[in-house]
């Protein structure tokens, strides 16, 4: 029942368009920044919950990169294909439907696996190791997989500051298990190495989580996503260690 709930959101959130991943349009640019400069021109890329398609064909349009894009919602994979046709690369990309921690048995080998929020979409911690491991075998001896997740050791350190400040915590959406840290860092062994661990959105975070949300409480005002803050935020360094979106670099050895 709740994974049909979940697929029902997703479908849904398809309607809206470029915010269909996320309201806030500010981390996701935040993301697909890092996934883009992280990633060379002219690689082989595996988008996992890929969604409207908008990372998958922003690398094939600007990196010239091919890939695949999976995800578990219909909707989501009808708007990624027309935007790939109407973006002239729908031949560098290809958008399949499948559902995790299973993948497609036909799948072919890449440089990159990249997945923005997904994982955390799947029930339980278990399913989200299964998943990685399926992801990691997708990928060419050498390749890497740059996991952006939520993690929940992250939200907590947050919201340690915002208990500070008297506000509520902040609690992750109904339909998300965040990842944890520990437990996720069990899952590297001799064929699969975590080589970096970055809390890119840390600035962020602070800045629209904390300080503009302490500011909007007191003036009582309904806090906006394209607030002067925010948009600050998006043109500073990460600093420090907060918020729970970071990205985790994963290479497959063999």
């Amino acid at each position: 029942m709740i994974a049909e709930s979940k697929l029902q959101f997703w479908n849904t959130r398809a309607a809206i368009g470029r915010n269909a991943g996320s309201n806030d349009f500010i981390l996701k640019q935040l993301e697909q920044q890092q996934i883009l400069a992280q990633i060379p021109e002219n690689s082989r890329v595996l988008d996992i919950g890929c969604g409207n398609g908008e990372t998958l064909i922003r690398l094939a349009t600007e990196k010239a990169c091919e890939g695949t894009g999976i995800d578990f919602s219909p909707e989501m994979l009808k708007s990624a294909a027309s935007t790939a046709r109407e973006t002239g690369c729908a031949e560098r990309t290809e958008f399949r439907e499948a559902c995790l921690p299973e993948l497609p048995q036909d799948l072919e080998q890449y440089d990159y696996a990249v997945s923005e929020r997904c994982l955390i979409n799947l029930a339980d911690h278990n399913e989200q190791q299964a998943a990685f491991r399926n992801i990691m075998h997708c990928l060419k001896p050498g390749g890497r997989y740059l996991m952006v997740e939520s993690f929940k050791q992250g939200l907590e350190r947050s919201n340690e500051l915002r208990q500070c400040l008297d506000l509520e915590p902040i609690d992750p959406p109904w339909h998300n298990c965040f990842i944890d840290e520990e437990i996720a860092a069990s899952w590297a062994d001799e064929n699969f190495v975590l080589e970096e661990t970055l809390p890119f959105t840390s600035t962020y975070h602070f800045l629209s989580r904390v300080i503009y949300a302490r500011l909007g409480a007191t003036a009582g005002e309904e806090l906006q996503y394209d607030s002067e803050i925010n948009q600050l935020a998006l043109k500073l360094p990460a600093i420090g260690d907060l918020g729970p979106v970071r990205m985790w670099t994963w290479r497959r050895t063999r």
